[in-house]
């Protein structure tokens, strides 16, 4: 009689605990700001972009984004968006430049301004071969 008291609580203590970590996940998720690209894909934008990614960004991805440079870190071929860890759309790119990517890639928030990552997400989707093309 007690072992099956004992199983029961842990059986309903597991599932409260399990709908806890549910909701604490979904809010969390959903108190994060949604964040969208202000900044049109124009033959300025990328030029804009191309030069902020020249400067803070070619040293590990290289000038054209191919990542072959001898850099110390494994950089990623910015040209081959379908193997991108958090995802190819704007915002995941802007995430990524903005927060970093684990021990490789570290976080450029306080150099840049949320603008110039607009602008290098913009030169890093000129560089695809599908990217339409920029008006």
């Amino acid at each position: 009689m007690i072992r099956k008291r004992c199983v029961r609580f842990m059986y309903l203590t597991s599932l409260i605990v399990g709908s806890v970590s549910i909701v604490t996940s979904y809010a969390e998720a959903s108190d994060s700001p949604e964040v969208h690209n202000p900044v049109p894909l124009t033959a300025k934008s990328v030029a804009s972009g191309r030069v902020l990614y020249l400067a803070n960004c070619s040293a590990c991805h290289g000038p054209d984004g191919t990542a072959q440079v001898t850099a110390m870190a494994v950089a990623r071929d910015l040209t081959a968006p379908q193997f991108f860890k958090r995802g190819a759309t704007d915002e995941a790119i802007f995430e990524t430049v903005q927060n970093g990517l684990g021990n490789g890639m570290p976080p450029f928030k306080s150099e840049l301004s949320d603008v110039d990552t607009w602008f290098i997400v913009d030169f890093i989707k000129s560089l695809w071969s599908d990217t339409a093309a920029v008006k």
